[in-house]
C-alpha cells in the first residue's frame, strides 16, 4: 500500500509545483512584495477561511512589512499595514475607491442583478452611480435634528428593556440579551412603527444570515455553496420588499426616507432599494451590538473602572422630585460632553475589538507614497486590527486594553488615520454618532441602576468570533450568564432618558476617527 502511495503523492506534488509556477502571480518589481503560500493558488484563501479576519494580523506580525501582496484566486490583493501608507491611500481616493465594493455588496449580499445593478454600479465602471448617491444621502440626516429624531424612539426602547431588568430574577445570557435590545432599539429608530425586525422572525434570521456571509461573498454557485445563507437572504429581501411596496418607509426616519427617495429619483426600482436593506442591516447592527456588549462587559468586570464611570455618569443625571418620587433623567447632550472616562472606555473597546479590513478597489495604476505601484484591478485592504496595534501610534502597550487611554495626553503625535473602527475617509460610517449615543446611554443607565455579576462568580469572557466577515467589531463566540439586581439605595427611583435638541455641531462626538 505504502509503495503505491509514494509515486501517486509524488505526481500530485509535481503537478502542484508546475501549476503554481504556471499560474503564480508575476509582479512588477515596483509592486509590494509577494507573501508566499504553502498551498499553491489557494493558500491565502484557505487562511481566511480558517482564521477569518485574524489572518491579516497573523500575517502582519510574521512578516512586518508596511504593505504586501497576496495572490488570490481572483487576482492581487494588497494589504496596507502602516498609517503612513493609509494617508497616501486616502490622498488617492479617485483611483483607489470604495465604490466598486458597493457594487459587490449589492450583487452578492443583496441579490441584485440586471438593469438595477447597472443603475447602482459605480460611474467609473460605466454604471449609473446611484449606490454612491444613496450612501451619501444619509449623512445629513444623521447629525443635528435628524439625529435627535432617531434618538427618541431608540431611547424609548432602551428604557423599556432596562426597566424590565428591575424584575429580572433569574440569570440570563448577556450577549443574547444585548443583541435583542440594541437590534430593536436601532432598527425601530431607522424603520419606524412598521419595523420589519420586530415581525416574522426577521431579527433572528438576520443574525443567522449575518454570521455566515463568507461563501455568499465568494459567489461560487451560492445557491449550493451558501445554501442556507442564500435562503435567508431571500427571506429577508421578501420582507423588506413588502415593507417598501406598502409605503411603510414614509413613516420611517428622515435617513430612511431620504435614502429611498434618492434611489427613486435616480430610477432605482423599489425592489432593489428594499434589497439593499438586507446587507444594510450589517451597517446598522454589526458594529453597534458587539460594541455595546463588550463595553458593558469591560466596565462591569472592572471594579475600579466601574466606580469611576458611575461617579461621572451620576453627575449628569437630572433629578426631579416634584412628583414626590425622585425621577432621574439621563440627557443625551450631557453624556456627550461630561463623561470622558465612559467615552474613553467605549473608544478603547472599539480599538481593541475592531477587526474589519476596509476594502478598496484600484481603478487605475497608482504609485503609492512615490514608492509602491498598485496595479489596476487589484483589491486593497486596510486591516483595522493591525493599525490599532501599531506601537508607533499607540505606544509599547498598544495590545493592552487601557480604558483610560483616550483621557490621557499622549506623548505620541497620533495620525488621524490610526483609529479605524468606523472605517476611514472618504468612507467613514455615517451612523457613527448615532451608535455612540446609543452605546453610551445603554451602558450609562445600566451601570448606575444595577449591579451586574457573572452567574459563575468569575468573569470569563468568550473568545471573539473571527470567522464573522461582516462584523466591524468582533462578536463573541459564546456568552456570559449574568445576574442583575437593583443597587442598594437606588430602589425607590424612576428613570428616564431625555433628548435635548441640539445644533448639528453639538450633536457630534469628538471621535478619534474624525
Amino acid at each position: 500500500m505504502l509503495s503505491n502511495a509514494v509515486p501517486i503523492f509524488t505526481v500530485f506534488a509535481v503537478l502542484a509545483v508546475l501549476l503554481d509556477r504556471l499560474l503564480r502571480l508575476k509582479l512588477d518589481p515596483r509592486e509590494p512584495p509577494l507573501i508566499s503560500q504553502k498551498i499553491p493558488i489557494l493558500g491565502h484563501l484557505a487562511g481566511f477561511l480558517k482564521y477569518g479576519s485574524d489572518y491579516y494580523l497573523r500575517t502582519s506580525v510574521k512578516y512586518k512589512k508596511p504593505i504586501y501582496t497576496f495572490s488570490m484566486p481572483n487576482g492581487r490583493t494588497y494589504v496596507v499595514n502602516s498609517t503612513k501608507l493609509v494617508t497616501a491611500v486616502q490622498r488617492n481616493a479617485k483611483t483607489i475607491s470604495f465604490d466598486p465594493i458597493l457594487t459587490i455588496v449589492a450583487q452578492r449580499l443583496a441579490g441584485i442583478g440586471g438593469p438595477s445593478l447597472e443603475l447602482l454600479r459605480e460611474l467609473e465602471s460605466g454604471g449609473g452611480g446611484a449606490h454612491r448617491k444613496l450612501v451619501h444621502s444619509m449623512s445629513p440626516s444623521l447629525t443635528g435634528h435628524g439625529l435627535d429624531l432617531m434618538n427618541i424612539p431608540m431611547l424609548a426602547n432602551l428604557q423599556k428593556y432596562t426597566d424590565k431588568l428591575a424584575t429580572q430574577k433569574d440569570s440570563f445570557s448577556l450577549w443574547k440579551w444585548t443583541r435583542r435590545v440594541i437590534s430593536i432599539a436601532s432598527t425601530d429608530a431607522v424603520y419606524g412603527p412598521e419595523n420589519p425586525y420586530t415581525r416574522d422572525n426577521y431579527e433572528e434570521t438576520f443574525w443567522a444570515y449575518e454570521s455566515k456571509l463568507t461563501m455568499l461573498l465568494l459567489n461560487v454557485v451560492p445557491q449550493l455553496t451558501a445554501r442556507q445563507t442564500y435562503k435567508r437572504r431571500e427571506f429577508l429581501a421578501e420582507k423588506m420588499i413588502d415593507y417598501y411596496r406598502r409605503g411603510a418607509w414614509k413613516k420611517a426616519s428622515i435617513m430612511a426616507q431620504t435614502r429611498c427617495q434618492t434611489g427613486l429619483d435616480n430610477g432605482v426600482p423599489i425592489e432593489a432599494i428594499a434589497r439593499l436593506e438586507v446587507p444594510g442591516g450589517t451597517g446598522i447592527l454589526s458594529n453597534t451590538v458587539p460594541t455595546a456588549f463588550w463595553t458593558l462587559a469591560n466596565i462591569v468586570s472592572n471594579p475600579t473602572l466601574l466606580s469611576d464611570i458611575r461617579a461621572e455618569v451620576e453627575k449628569v443625571f437630572k433629578i426631579d422630585s416634584s412628583s414626590g418620587k425622585d425621577v432621574w433623567t439621563l440627557d443625551t447632550a450631557e453624556i456627550r460632553t461630561q463623561c470622558p472616562i465612559l467615552f474613553s472606555a467605549y473608544q478603547e473597546t472599539l480599538r481593541t475589538r475592531a477587526s474589519f479590513a476596509s476594502p478598496r478597489f484600484v481603478l487605475e495604476d497608482t504609485v503609492l507614497d512615490d514608492r509602491y505601484l498598485l496595479k489596476k484591478g487589484a483589491i486593497l485592504q486596510i486591516p483595522s486590527a493591525v493599525l490599532h496595534y501599531e506601537t508607533s501610534q499607540w505606544g509599547d502597550e498598544a495590545k493592552e486594553f487601557d480604558p483610560y487611554r483616550f483621557t490621557k495626553k499622549s506623548e505620541i503625535k497620533r495620525s488621524p488615520v490610526a483609529f479605524r473602527a468606523f472605517g476611514g475617509a472618504p468612507a467613514l460610517c455615517p451612523g457613527r454618532h448615532f451608535a455612540t449615543v446609543e452605546v453610551m446611554c445603554f451602558v450609562g443607565m445600566i451601570i448606575v441602576r444595577y449591579d451586574v455579576e457573572p452567574d459563575s462568580g468569575e468573569w470569563k469572557f468568550p473568545e471573539p468570533n473571527y470567522s464573522n466577515v461582516a462584523a466591524s467589531i468582533l462578536p463573541p463566540l459564546g456568552d456570559i450568564d449574568v445576574k442583575v439586581r437593583l443597587r442598594k439605595g437606588y430602589e425607590d427611583r424612576s428613570w428616564a432618558y431625555k433628548v435635548t435638541t441640539t445644533s448639528e455641531e453639538k450633536s457630534l462626538f469628538a471621535l478619534a476617527s474624525e
